[in-house]
């Protein structure tokens, strides 16, 4: 999920967007959204309702509203192109909406949008060229795909279906969860203990259960009201943060072979790369958050950037998990473990590369599709990997991993010693 926040960094979390606004300049971004393209008979595509009020009408009469698409002739030619006029960025709009006439100092207005080539990214936008820009203007703005079910219609194009997404994999994580809680059980009641390794694993689980939980809460929420829980859905995104780093911190165990060949850890220094994870993954959360540009239709240089170099770094981590693990396997001598570790480094070096080709990917697709199908594959990619420990951990096999190589006299002391870890 690191590398893929950069690479959804031009994602937004509502289809409502609301403020107070105002522009020196005369030209103020407002929202943006990605609709459906028709198809067959249809003969509308989307709709978005604007509301807008202010205490000033007097100094706002030559206010209007503008639309851009995502086409290369409109919005990415004026957004961050300050040498344009304020004219001249309204002659690059697509639809341009006739003055605004005030009611009182309020203004209400449905726009219906029509488009039939593909699904773009719209972008609303409020404009007075004609006086000293404008300033205290309120606005509510929801935008909703008409074409599509009650269901479905909050969402943009390039999140529609994150929903359904994660409602699904929330419900099909319960059984997996019963099954995880059995396992230790029943492990417990072999070994009178539960071991380290599966504590922390299980400590996982629940991070990320409990983190999903909440993104499909969030998103279900979004289907009435366009914003879903944004303050829940930060909460999933801090846990699901503890959850990865826990993850990436018990792999760096399980090859160095902690409490599986030994009781002591190899190299605690590379322990160091757990909070360092866990700082870059939390500082790209503030940066998501509080620095994106939600006006921003394509992925951002700085993030292009951020990508790559977040890329290398654990390109880098992936060849130390490699090499360890391959050095853990040659030095085993019991079949049970030295199987233990083939099937880790055949099972989880593809993981550790296919998290950075995911994000790459990203810069590859169009921006219609980029965020539910990053996100989505990673989800899958790291339930994918919890299933698979899951697996290799289950009770009837856990034991013969854990039971170190000692005289059949000292399994109570072994299990002693394990219980106090």
């Amino acid at each position: 999920m690191l590398l893929c926040l950069l690479a959804l960094s031009c994602s937004v979390d509502a289809e409502v967007f609301k403020g107070m606004v105002s522009s020196k300049s005369g030209f103020q971004f407002l929202g943006k959204f990605c609709f459906d393209n028709m198809k067959g008979d249809d003969t509308l595509a989307g709709s978005f309702d604007l509301e807008l009020t202010t205490r000033n009408p007097n100094t706002s009469q030559s206010l209007r509203v503008l639309m851009y698409t995502d086409e290369e002739n409109s919005w990415p030619s004026v957004y961050h192109h300050g040498e344009l006029t304020c004219q001249q960025k309204v002659e690059r709009a697509k639809r341009t909406n006739s003055i605004i006439e005030w009611d009182d100092g309020h203004y209400n207005n449905r726009f219906v949008m029509t488009q039939k080539t593909r699904p773009r990214f719209w972008v609303v936008v409020l404009a007075n060229c004609q006086e000293a820009g404008f300033r205290d203007v309120k606005y509510n703005l929801h935008f909703r795909n008409i074409l599509h079910s009650n269901w479905q219609q909050e969402f943009g194009m390039n999140v529609m279906g994150l929903q359904t997404f994660y409602l699904v994999l929330c419900i099909l994580w319960v059984p997996f969860m019963a099954a995880v809680a059995y396992s230790i059980v029943k492990l417990r009641q072999k070994m009178s203990f539960v071991h380290p390794l599966v504590r922390v694993f299980g400590v996982v689980l629940v991070c990320e259960w409990f983190a999903m939980t909440c993104m499909a809460i969030h998103y279900v929420s979004f289907t009435g009201n366009g914003q879903g829980l944004p303050e829940l859905l930060r909460v999933a995104q801090v846990v699901d943060v503890m959850s990865r780093v826990g993850f990436i911190g018990l792999m760096i165990l399980m090859a160095q072979g902690w409490c599986i060949s030994s009781d002591h850890i190899e190299s605690r220094s590379v322990l160091v790369v757990v909070p360092v994870f866990f700082i870059l993954y939390m500082a790209l959360l503030v940066w998501e958050h509080s620095l994106v540009d939600s006006a921003q239709i394509t992925l951002p240089t700085s993030a292009s950037v951020m990508l790559w170099m977040v890329v290398a770094v654990w390109f880098l981590f992936a060849a130390w998990f490699v090499f360890t693990i391959f050095k853990s396997y040659r030095a085993e001598r019991n079949p049970a473990k030295k199987s233990l570790y083939a099937k880790i480094g055949v099972i989880y070096t593809p993981w550790f590369l296919a998290l950075p080709l995911i994000s790459v990917m990203a810069t590859a697709l169009d921006n219609w599709v980029r965020d539910k199908y990053v996100d989505g594959a990673a989800e899958l990619a790291d339930s994918g990997a919890y299933l698979a420990m899951a697996v290799l951990l289950w009770h009837s096999r856990a034991q013969n991993y854990f039971q170190m190589a000692l005289p059949q006299d000292r399994n109570y002391a072994k299990a002693l010693q394990y219980e106090q870890l």
